[in-house]
């Protein structure tokens, strides 16, 4: 496999890189696109096809070559906002050709690498071929009328991963995947060394160099998001085998369906309710980052044994995630201008203020008989304060949470 896909480059797969394009394609910053390439090659074929093998077969980047300029087209016949538009990314044609040779490698070993669960942009499968999977997986869970538990479907929207992509992230699963150091090398080269420009009124303004993220008008980047998601597919896999995820079986005895890929979109099939679900992830994900997990799992097993009402201890987990919608962190996402409390109009709305220090909720806490330690006062974040709280008894906890969580 590695020696078809580092071997030397030739003329002729340049040549049918370039046949392979569609000739009205949008232009990049050279304003020519493929179809001056295709009429015009007995002319300038020979010093592209030099410049392309030069950069594929000895790393010589010529000026200018990954220039890519960011430009917005309208999405409806009469655009009026912002979000009628969406952007693309324009390259250089001699870049793409380069592009699409090296993907036209890349597509013949996709099959051996890219597990079933995977219905796009490879040869010899079908989009369709998950559809029908996902249809008849959710018409199961829609038509099951008993049972202890109760089965669900999460859909991942993983398009805004192409934009924060690490590249060691990417040069690492290639590298578990087996791919030569020369392939990989070149395949970093072809996302890394890029500059963007905005295009405003026709002229590009501005210049920007990433340092991260995959650009989608690259005829490369689709397959390299396959291989990322390849990754995710084997930790969903891992996970289903330890017994942390249970998928979904359509009939008696069947065979059981986790996830399902479709390009960067995704489906997970599993056996829990919303609440154990949220508070599963929870507990992964603070454990992913420490890098001493044992506090973060005991904090979050303790939270999971409170003798509460399960939306109370999914309202928990939200607050020590700090995804409520409190007007700071509406703010900003840009939904509302100002972060102000509403009633106090003197602190920002955040989750501490909201749950601890808002005097409303100051006045909850004194009415019961929870005892308020002065080190509470010094809590930065409503995680910090549960944590405080999970050294006292288990009664005391369990009184608690429902006290914080109701004012």
């Amino acid at each position: 496999m590695n020696h078809m896909l580092v071997g030397d480059f030739i003329a002729d797969e340049c040549r049918r890189a370039l046949k392979k394009m569609y000739p009205l394609k949008a232009s990049g910053p050279n304003g020519m696109p493929p179809l001056f390439f295709q009429h015009f090659w007995p002319t300038c074929g020979e010093v592209v096809t030099k410049t392309i093998l030069d950069f594929l077969n000895l790393r010589i980047v010529p000026p200018n070559f990954n220039d890519t300029h960011i430009v917005l087209i309208p999405k409806i016949q009469e655009p009026k906002k912002i979000t009628d538009f969406r952007p693309i990314c324009l390259c250089n044609i001699v870049y793409k050709i380069a592009s699409k040779a090296i993907v036209n490698r890349l597509k013949k070993i996709l099959p051996f690498i890219i597990s079933d669960i995977q219905s796009a942009f490879v040869h010899g499968r079908l989009i369709t071929d998950n559809v029908l999977l996902a249809f008849e997986t959710m018409h199961h869970i829609s038509m099951k009328k008993g049972g202890k538990m109760g089965e669900m479907t999460l859909k991942l929207d993983m398009n805004k991963a192409y934009d924060r992509m690490e590249w060691g992230c990417l040069d690492k699963i290639m590298e578990r995947l087996g791919f030569d150091s020369k392939w990989r090398s070149l395949s970093m080269l072809c996302i890394s060394f890029v500059t963007y420009s905005i295009k405003i009124n026709g002229k590009p303004t501005g210049h920007i160099t990433p340092s991260r993220g995959i650009c989608q008008g690259n005829p490369l980047s689709p397959y390299l998001f396959l291989l990322c998601a390849e990754g995710l597919s084997t930790l969903i896999q891992q996970a289903v085998g330890r017994g942390q995820l249970d998928g979904i079986a359509v009939c008696h005895g069947g065979p059981k369906l986790s996830h399902l890929f479709f390009a960067d979109d995704s489906l997970i099939f599993c056996k829990a309710t919303i609440a154990e679900l949220a508070m599963r992830m929870a507990r992964k994900a603070n454990v992913g980052g420490s890098s001493n997990g044992s506090s973060q799992r005991r904090f979050w097993n303790m939270i999971l044994s409170l003798l509460i009402p399960h939306k109370v201890r999914q309202f928990t987990w939200r607050a020590c995630r700090d995804i409520l919608p409190t007007k700071l962190n509406l703010a900003k996402r840009r939904v509302v201008q100002d972060a102000y409390c509403d009633e106090c109009r003197k602190e920002i709305e955040s989750i501490q203020h909201v749950l601890w220090t808002w005097p409303k909720a100051r006045d909850v806490l004194e009415c019961s008989k929870l005892v308020i330690s002065k080190r509470f006062s010094r809590c930065q974040n409503f995680h910090t304060l549960i944590w405080l709280v999970l050294m006292k008894d288990q009664v005391e906890l369990d009184k608690a949470v429902q006290i914080l969580t109701t004012a």
